[in-house]
């Protein structure tokens, strides 16, 4: 399931370290102050905590596939979502299109020519 790349070699099981750093930040009156005037809301760590025991028991056990089956339900496991705010666009929203091209040509000035200065003085 999540074990597997592309390759069919197995992902490499992430850091405690890291983990925990992860649940001490979120953890933080810095963090958890910018949630809640954020959101209305504090943030929610229970899930990195759970993470960070399930690693730290995975550590315990020499077999490689029992830390896999130990880590498998682990949040950290699974790929993050992308969470764009912003769409991407090929070209900008203010760019005139092709009938402000009619109207530029009918008010004198010369065709093609679009830009800031046509949309201001055209």
């Amino acid at each position: 399931m999540v074990e597997a790349t592309t390759d069919g070699k197995r992902l490499p099981l992430p850091n405690c370290i890291d983990i925990f750093d992860r649940f001490w930040f979120c953890a933080s009156p810095v963090n958890q102050l910018a949630q809640f005037y954020r959101r209305g809301e504090l943030e929610d760590c229970t899930i990195l905590l759970s993470d960070w025991s399930k690693c730290m028991r995975a550590k315990l056990h020499q077999d490689e596939d029992k830390k896999y089956e130990i880590m498998a339900s682990a949040s950290v496991m699974v790929p993050p979502v992308e969470n764009r705010v912003w769409e991407y666009k090929e070209a900008p929203s203010w760019t005139p299109s092709a009938s402000s091209d009619d109207k530029a040509s009918k008010t004198g000035t010369a065709a093609g020519k679009t830009g800031w200065w046509s949309l201001w003085h055209g």
